[in-house]
């Protein structure tokens, strides 16, 4: 049993906590976060990139989704903790586990810095109902994290409106409208990137994710972001002010809203606040709703396009590359040094600030780990086989995702075969023309069917929004088969929405598949049936044709294919030198 899970139930017992529950989360609920939040990860020993722990008096229990299955069993191999594989016959939720073990009297408690709003008041309610307590603590598990690393410093950018878009007091008029529509009079933002967009304000507090720790407080007439003013200029401050911004210290915000006339109406989204700072809104009225400006965000404007298409010519280029040089290059290769050779090439491009996630490189049955880390992995070496990579880049021009999967020498027949049923179902997907109004659970069906025709599955969703120099996930909406109230990724789809196409098929100790573009919602004409929407590719880049077989393919899955890598020469043969641009012009020859 690991150390930390003994301290952490001696913390536990002090409180007299009977269950602790235990997040890698910060105080706004964010996906990333930086070093120092990585609590359950210090704790239990799993660094997958979303779980939850359960601490009891005598055990530990670990709920992941399918995306981590295989690195957590190896991760927890020894904790003490036992994995609870999410969604999987048999297995309870962990409030059904809370419910069933919770007795009566008894104490929950999680830390009210790093529980949701939301969440505390589900718990809080499954708490009474079994005659027991929820407690939101001060932070159990910092006060014996020795070794902590510390909190995030990095400095703040402005970003210019040639990059934006939009102006930072176009954008709060438009807030102030549909916070007028709510009945709201202040608006309290507790999500990082909601605050990025608005007020066009960037940081690097988060690895990937180009954001600072901040909160916003918009009312009619003003608007004050709270962040670590060490992290900003004079020069930023002054800027800030002149669009309608005043900068206040972080530790401020919960003073503010104290500070705001009794009975103010408040709106803020509870998934995004946490427990403490709720009780600093006790005094008002409280509109508790999805901010405004996540459908505002994730519908880019024409600037925001325009600039993607230049960022993905560049992110483009920088794979395109690499797969060149692994195609050519006869060196030893690990993936470590693959990571390594695509991020040099990333530095390479203009406007390329950093990548937008850690860059998953995979070979052979690492791949079937959807999530894999090549840092906390075997580093293994790259051989014949299969080389699924999926990375991304953050641009001033916004931000990327792609996955390609690499043959590298001779492979088998059911790899191929596999190689392709990815490919047709991404290619099934991506020619979608559909209605206004339509869903991604409708639309999901179109990337699995050639994985559930021969019994196959994918245990994750099929795409998710992207945001522009922010989340590389990003909702409200995506591509999935069921409705995951907690993902808030099933919003209709709207023009300019940026979202991921990746099926992927993964073969536990074997392999694993994806192939993963961004595209873009557009316009696709009205009939007298009503208007049709579809989805124009972003990201530029061959599909290695050494793993497509083309008889498993149909005429317009071929004749898109073919447009498509028509569309990568002509975008990307520019940016190659004599060599890369030959192989390029063949790589992306028509498939038949």
């Amino acid at each position: 049993m690991r150390e930390q899970l003994k301290q952490l139930r001696q913390a536990m017992a002090v409180q007299g906590l009977s269950m602790y529950i235990v997040r890698d989360v910060d105080d706004h609920a964010s996906e990333y976060v930086a070093s120092c939040y990585k609590q359950m990860e210090y704790v239990s020993g799993f660094s997958g990139g979303d779980g939850t722990l359960l601490a009891t008096a005598d055990k530990g229990y670990l709920w992941t989704d399918g995306r981590y299955f295989i690195q957590a069993a190896n991760e927890l191999k020894g904790s003490g903790v036992e994995l609870m594989r999410m969604a999987q016959p048999g297995v309870p939720t962990i409030y059904e586990f809370i419910a069933k073990h919770l007795l009566p009297g008894q104490k929950l408690g999680a830390c009210a810095d790093y529980m949701s709003a939301g969440e505390g008041r589900r718990l809080r309610q499954l708490c009474h109902d079994l005659q027991a307590e929820f407690v939101a603590t001060d932070d159990l598990v910092g006060a014996f994290w020795q070794s902590r690393p510390a909190a995030p410093a990095g400095k703040v950018f402005l970003l210019e409106d040639k990059y934006a878009g939009q102006s930072v007091k176009a954008k709060l008029t438009r807030l102030r409208k549909a916070m007028a529509a709510n009945g709201a009079q202040a608006l309290l933002l507790g999500s990082l990137d909601d605050i990025a967009w608005l007020c066009n304000f960037r940081g690097d507090d988060i690895p990937y994710w180009p954001v600072c720790l901040a909160y916003a407080l918009v009312t009619a007439d003003g608007c004050q972001l709270f962040f670590d003013l060490a992290k900003a200029g004079e020069h930023d401050v002054a800027s800030l002010a002149k669009k309608g911004i005043t900068a206040q210290p972080y530790d401020q915000v919960a003073t503010a809203c104290r500070h705001l006339p009794a009975g103010t109406v408040i709106q803020f989204d509870s998934r995004r606040i946490n427990c403490r700072l709720l009780k600093a809104l006790g005094r008002h009225r409280l509109i508790d709703a999805v901010d405004p400006t996540v459908i505002m965000k994730s519908v880019k404007n024409d600037v925001e396009i325009a600039n993607l298409k230049l960022a993905n010519i560049y992110d483009g280029a920088a794979v395109t590359k690499l797969m060149y040089w692994l195609k050519h290059d006869t060196g030893a290769k690990t993936e470590l040094s693959v990571t390594d050779r695509l991020l040099q090439l990333r530095r390479q491009q203009p406007y390329y600030i950093e990548d937008s996630f850690s860059t998953i490189t995979a070979f052979g049955p690492n791949g079937a780990m959807m999530h894999y880390n090549p840092a906390h992995g075997d580093n293994a070496a790259i051989g014949q086989g299969l080389l699924l990579i999926d990375s991304g880049g953050q641009y001033y021009l916004g931000t990327t995702d792609i996955t390609r999967t690499f043959v590298m020498g001779s492979v088998t027949p059911e790899m191929k075969a596999d190689f392709t049923r990815v490919l047709k179902a991404h290619l099934d997907l991506s020619m979608a023309r559909f209605l206004e109004g339509i869903h991604g659970y409708n639309l999901d069906i179109l990337a699995r069917e050639p994985m559930w025709a021969v019994g196959l599955d994918y245990k994750c969703g099929t795409g998710h929004g992207v945001g522009y120099l922010s989340n590389v996930h990003e909702g409200p909406q995506g591509f999935r088969y069921n409705i995951v109230p907690e993902r808030s990724d099933n919003a209709a789809f709207e023009v300019n929405m940026v979202t991921t196409i990746e099926p992927g098929i993964y073969k536990e100790g074997r392999y694993g598949i994806r192939h993963e573009n961004d595209v873009v919602c557009v316009d696709a004409g009205t009939t007298a049936d009503g208007h049709f929407l579809a989805f124009e590719p972003l990201t530029l880049c061959p599909f290695d044709r050494d793993g497509i077989d083309a008889s498993q393919l149909s005429a317009d899955e071929v004749d898109y294919l073919d447009k498509y890598h028509q569309r990568v020469y002509d975008r990307l043969s520019p940016l190659m030198d004599e060599d890369e641009k030959e192989w390029l012009k063949q790589a992306t020859r028509p498939l038949i």
